[in-house]
């Protein structure tokens, strides 16, 4: 009776042993998939949209559009005396700190239905103040040009509708 009971409890553990890496071999894929959607997720960057000219921003304008896909051009028209800005469209930056040059950076965007905005945020107004940025929008229909304006604490913006 004693050997049967020692072969049963030694059955017991080698059948505990081979069902705990059965449940391994099926956890470890699971948990890994879990953890990795985790990672992804929280490296996400959170590009929420805001579709309405935020209150402290000066509306200097509004301009109608006829395409959701369009090409933003920002740039100096006059001299190069300094102005840094940051061009925002709904909200995100299309890029920030940027030296007002002469030649055109442009961005293409996809609009939301209704009201858009495009604005910037004036890091340093250069030599002959107030910071204007130059904007050039085309809808692939036709071109828009205007002048943003703007100073430090200050900031302007043009409404884009769709």
């Amino acid at each position: 009776m004693k050997s049967q009971i020692h072969e049963l409890k030694n059955l017991k553990t080698k059948f505990m042993s081979k069902n705990t890496l059965k449940q391994i071999k099926f956890s470890l894929p699971m948990l890994l998939l879990v953890l990795a959607t985790s990672i992804s997720t929280s490296c996400k960057k959170d590009k929420s949209v805001q579709t309405k000219l935020p209150s402290n921003f000066s509306n200097q304008g509004t301009i109608t559009v006829e395409n959701k896909n369009i090409s933003i051009c920002v740039y100096d028209n006059s001299v190069e005396d300094g102005d840094i800005i940051d061009l925002l469209f709904n909200g995100n930056a299309l890029i920030n700190d940027y030296f007002l040059l002469n030649a055109e950076k442009c961005f293409d965007v996809t609009l939301e239905t209704g009201d858009n905005w495009i604005g910037i945020n004036v890091d340093n107004e250069g030599t002959n103040p107030p910071a204007s940025a130059t904007i050039i929008i085309n809808d692939g229909v036709t071109e828009q040009t205007f002048v943003i304006d703007g100073e430090v604490d200050a900031p302007g913006g043009y409404i884009i509708k769709l």
